[in-house]
């Protein structure tokens, strides 16, 4: 899960955008951009029974990640939604064709930010090393 995390991360970073987090870094929202920023999460992760493949174990897994954009209560709520659709989720088309749902944007008075949500399936075949 850490490497599809990861590999998500750097996408949507790309060469412009630094202002891209994981959900479990320690570096508080009042520290973020006073602007927009964008925090990845892991929802869920399903990993079926391993099979060998001869050098290496492969084991099926479907997981779902959910990408936040994150903007000002004073920011045109336009904002979030035109990030999200011209470049979260082109960006996230580089990964992957899979099937994704969004959640309008709405505030979250916790973190005092309008925050568009949109949650991204992923399929695939894990492949580790057996050890002989």
């Amino acid at each position: 899960m850490q490497a599809l995390i990861d590999l998500i991360l750097s996408r949507l970073r790309g060469q412009d955008q630094t202002e891209v987090y994981p959900s479990f870094d320690a570096v508080p929202v009042s520290k973020k951009s006073d602007a927009l920023f964008v925090v990845v999460t892991p929802e869920s992760l399903q990993m079926d029974e391993p099979f060998p493949d001869g050098v290496s174990g492969a084991v099926p897994f479907a997981a779902v990640v959910r990408v936040s954009v994150l903007i000002p209560m004073t920011t045109p709520l336009e904002t979030a939604d035109d990030y999200f659709w011209d470049v979260v989720v082109p960006r996230m088309k580089t990964i992957s064709k899979m099937p994704f749902a969004v959640t309008p944007a709405h505030v979250d008075v916790k973190l005092g930010r309008v925050v568009m949500d949109g949650k991204f399936r992923f399929n695939g075949v894990y492949l580790e090393e057996v050890e002989g």
